[in-house]
């Protein structure tokens, strides 16, 4: 196989007592996929995604009604495809904070640090 259509992942870390993931560079990258880690402070809770051009200032990602764009459903130990096409081309840096997934706003807090697996393709 063309080593130019192999995915590969990207680990993405949410720190002890934290909500916001650390910001990753998916320069000529993007995401089709998010796998959790085997525990998670919730049942269920939601990656929202801010993104960046120049890794130091970052913006909730909407759709072009307003809505947030691209909430990714979690839970432990899941894998979550995404749609590659949709929100994230052109984007050059990202991260997520997890958020309740009852429709709240509420931040879901880390109790230890847990790391996130973030699947790429090269975009061509």
């Amino acid at each position: 196989m063309d080593s130019r259509y192999e995915k590969q992942t990207i680990t993405m870390t949410v720190a002890k007592d934290a909500s916001v993931s650390n910001a990753v560079d998916i320069r000529n990258l993007t995401p089709t996929g998010l796998i959790t880690p085997s525990s998670l402070e919730a049942t269920t809770a939601l990656a929202v995604w801010s993104v960046s051009m120049d890794g130091t200032t970052f913006y909730p990602l909407h759709n072009a009604t307003g809505a947030v764009s691209s909430p990714v459903t979690t839970a432990a130990a899941w894998a979550v495809a995404m749609d590659p096409w949709v929100n994230f081309p052109g984007w050059r840096y990202l991260k997520f904070t997890l958020t309740a997934a009852d429709g709240t706003t509420a931040v879901v807090q880390a109790t230890a640090a847990r790391t996130f697996s973030l699947v790429v393709c090269p975009v061509l």
